[in-house]
């Protein structure tokens, strides 16, 4: 079974600030050993945020493939490539056209200034971190000096393919002289409480009000990630291992499911799972 393509209008991964240990490497540990916890190491902070406007994002679904292997199979996995690249850029231009509105609202909404200071504040929190002064940086570019100890946080933000949430993503990164020590996505989403199937619907919900929801998913989202920062950095691998656990109560969130880490916060409907990071739904009243 082939994985949905989720199409992202900014082309956006972590950051290779800092060299990973090697090429292609994907077992970053997304918990810090405690001999990292207790480093007096100054760790420079570079916040990435690349975007002048919010994303709009497409799902053409699943696909099933044959597991056959033969000249047959291979010329209807062709053929569904075809079909998925065609579909993928009609839904594509329906979604920018559908989000013209959201972004004329948004315009001079200054969300360098939320990323900055939600990272800021996050970093803040946390005791065993020396952090430094962060530094914006709108390109992604920006290495740096090799050898240095580097905190990276790189922001994203878009709409979901329904248009029914607004979403941020923070990649977050540590590493020393070179070496990763902690990478895990943050990710923190705000749904429309009375949304519909249909984007052009929920999208007039986002773009009313001279973009008055839009406005504050985005500022409540930046928000929590001061939180919920602060959270992923301070999880051991014990906390990973208990989510792990099979009986432990899964929990859905905006597309997104993985194991409950707690329910409520800024409304009962809000649910804070792991799916592969922390992910933080929070449902408008």
């Amino acid at each position: 079974m082939l994985r949905p393509i989720l199409i992202l209008g900014l082309c956006a991964g972590l950051h290779s600030a800092v060299a990973d240990a090697s090429q292609g490497k994907r077992n970053d540990p997304a918990t810090l050993s405690a001999k990292d916890r207790t480093s007096a190491d100054l760790f420079e902070v570079r916040v990435f945020l690349p975007q002048t406007a919010i994303e709009s994002t497409v799902d053409v679904g699943r696909v099933a493939r044959s597991p056959s292997g033969g000249l047959l199979d291979t010329l209807i996995v062709y053929s569904l490539d075809d079909k998925k690249k065609i579909l993928s850029k009609s839904l594509k231009d329906k979604a920018e056209h559908t989000i013209q509105p959201i972004r004329g609202v948004l315009s001079g909404f200054d969300v360098d200034s939320l990323a900055l200071t939600s990272s800021t504040k996050a970093l803040a929190t946390i005791d065993w971190l020396h952090a430094g002064t962060p530094a914006l940086y709108k390109d992604m570019s920006y290495t740096g000096q090799p050898g240095e100890n580097v905190a990276e946080i790189s922001f994203r933000y878009d709409l979901s393919p329904d248009f029914s949430s607004i979403r941020v993503f923070a990649d977050v990164r540590l590493a020393r002289n070179n070496a990763v020590v902690f990478k895990q996505t943050v990710t923190s989403i705000v749904q429309l409480k009375k949304r519909s199937f249909e984007q052009d619907e929920n999208a007039l919900l986002w773009s009313e009000d001279e973009g008055k929801r839009a406005k504050e998913a985005i500022v409540d989202s930046f928000r929590q990630m001061e939180q919920l920062i602060p959270i992923a950095l301070n999880m051991t691998s014990a906390d990973l291992n208990a989510f792990g656990n099979k009986n432990r109560e899964q929990g859905f969130a905006a597309g997104y499911n993985g194991p409950i880490i707690k329910r409520g916060g800024l409304s009962p409907d809000d649910i804070l799972i792991w799916s592969n990071g922390l992910l933080f739904l929070h449902v408008l009243p």
